[in-house]
């Protein structure tokens, strides 16, 4: 990596760093809008998953969940982020184990992309939400050929028993891969964030055309992400409670693993 390219990651982490709070305060709010408008007008989650519903299908009554080419993007959606998270899982490791050793991603940012998909996508989104809100999926309701009630977003219903509908994880695991754009420097911010929108956005709305989730599952989902990262960001930047790159910490956590091992 060049001098030129080292300024310009630093100019855009400054540039994360710097916005953390502004982000924070736009992601919580549009999630608390966002959150109001979809409970208050349910219906726009029928109306749009109707769009998709075709009981006369052949290959079934959510056709879309047929096709090769949206199949494809689907399992893209489920690969990509999780071995983005084992990348950065090694870059921390390498941190922790050899400090000071240069790596594509500093040591701060992959901990803090790290936490936000522990915290946002692992313990909200998964072990809360899904588990414990009872909503039935778009196929699985009346309204849609099955059995199940439909509940407006937040509304705890006893549709369904586990892994409900309530939020979506395939569009929290999109939206987290927009943390990476504080990654990218200032001069490719532009086309690397329209390109992880659109991938986001399109594995996420994917899920609706599949019967699998409503438009307020991925939306709610995407969002809840965003503002857990911006305010996890606020704790991770220099002068937070790390230091700029987080040495300080992993000489300790090292000390005390080497300690703890006998070594």
């Amino acid at each position: 990596m060049t001098e030129r390219d080292d300024r310009a990651m630093g100019s855009t982490r400054s540039f994360c760093d710097d916005n953390a709070g502004t982000f924070a305060v736009v992601a919580a709010a549009a999630l608390a809008v966002a959150s109001l408008v979809f409970h208050i007008e349910s219906w726009i989650d029928l109306a749009l998953a109707r769009l998709f519903f075709d009981p006369a299908s052949s290959v079934g009554p959510f056709p879309a969940n047929a096709d090769p080419v949206l199949r494809i993007l689907r399992e893209v959606g489920l690969k990509l982020p999780p071995l983005a998270m084992v990348l950065l899982g090694v870059v921390a490791l390498a941190g922790l184990f050899r400090p000071g050793a240069r790596t594509p991603v500093s040591v701060r940012d992959a901990l803090w992309m790290l936490t936000t998909a522990a915290l946002a996508n692992g313990l909200l989104v998964n072990l809360v939400l899904k588990e414990h809100w009872g909503r039935a999926r778009p196929h699985q309701t009346i309204e849609f050929g099955g059995a199940g009630v439909f509940t407006p977003a937040w509304t705890i219903g006893d549709a369904c028993a586990s892994n409900c509908s309530f939020v979506s994880g395939e569009a929290a695991n999109a939206f987290w891969m927009l943390t990476a754009l504080c990654l990218v420097p200032a001069g490719y911010r532009a086309p690397a964030g329209a390109f992880l929108v659109v991938l986001a956005g399109t594995v996420a709305f994917n899920r609706v055309a599949f019967g699998g989730h409503y438009l307020s599952d991925v939306v709610l989902s995407g969002l809840m992400v965003l503002t857990i990262a911006a305010v996890l960001r606020l704790f991770f930047r220099p002068g937070g409670p790390r230091s700029a790159d987080g040495n300080g910490f992993w000489r300790r956590l090292r000390a005390g693993y080497s300690a703890a091992a006998g070594d």
